[in-house]
């Protein structure tokens, strides 16, 4: 076998598409794979002795989640935003999720469901609570994050929300590596949650808008190591 790529973490036992992603994926988090890094599928396949095709199907979830970029025909590249992008990017998020809330909550007022959605919500964070795989803390911020974008029933909102994805889960995934970011973050969907159980529209916005903008300042600071 030839030289292989320095940074990657092997593969254990495990089904090997998921063994796979996590094992780059922990290695782009860990700094292991730096920005700027190409991978081949065929050399990361021998690397890892599997065939190509697991390892092609953890790049295209990787690319999903911003952590790698996919380039026809050179192969795949770890991805990396410059501070233009991400401040650009929060902007957009923090009026568009804002203005997602207000709307889910204004729906809220009118449902006879309302407080079996409130518990479900409060069960993801209590849930995102005792989350140890950092995979899986992302997974229940996203649907955390879900609940209001999702449930403000604006189909043009959703589609300019996912629009943002790529850099949006980026930086969910380096959060989720931090335990005293994870545990802010926790505090901050739970004040959040506070308000919306309440029904303070404006307390539940400005909740909203801190978690945001200290999501940004955490991603700016991360990128400053």
């Amino acid at each position: 076998m030839g030289a292989g790529i320095s940074g990657i973490w092997p593969v254990g036992r495990q089904p090997l598409n998921q063994q796979i992603y996590e094992s780059l994926k922990q290695s782009i988090l860990l700094g292991n794979l730096q920005a700027g890094t190409k991978l081949n599928e065929t050399q990361v396949a021998r690397q890892m002795g599997t065939s190509t095709t697991p390892v092609r199907e953890a790049f295209r979830l990787l690319a999903a989640e911003g952590l790698l970029k996919i380039e026809p025909w050179k192969g795949a590249v770890v991805q990396e935003y410059s501070t233009d992008e991400i401040l650009e990017v929060f902007q957009c998020r923090e009026v568009l999720e804002t203005l997602a809330l207000r709307l889910t909550m204004e729906r809220l007022e009118r449902s006879v469901d309302r407080e079996a959605a409130l518990e479900r919500i409060n069960q993801e964070i209590a849930l995102s609570e005792g989350e140890d795989a950092f995979s899986g803390f992302v997974g229940r911020n996203s649907g955390i994050h879900d609940f209001w974008i999702k449930g403000s029933g604006n189909h043009r909102l959703i589609a300019l929300m996912e629009s943002l994805n790529d850099v949006l889960l980026h930086d969910r995934n380096m959060s989720a590596m931090d335990q005293q970011r994870r545990q802010e973050i926790i505090a901050e969907h739970r004040e959040i949650f506070e308000a919306v159980r309440a029904m303070d529209q404006e307390r539940a916005q400005a909740a909203l808008s801190r978690h945001i903008q200290n999501g940004y300042r955490y991603s700016l600071k991360i990128r400053r190591k």
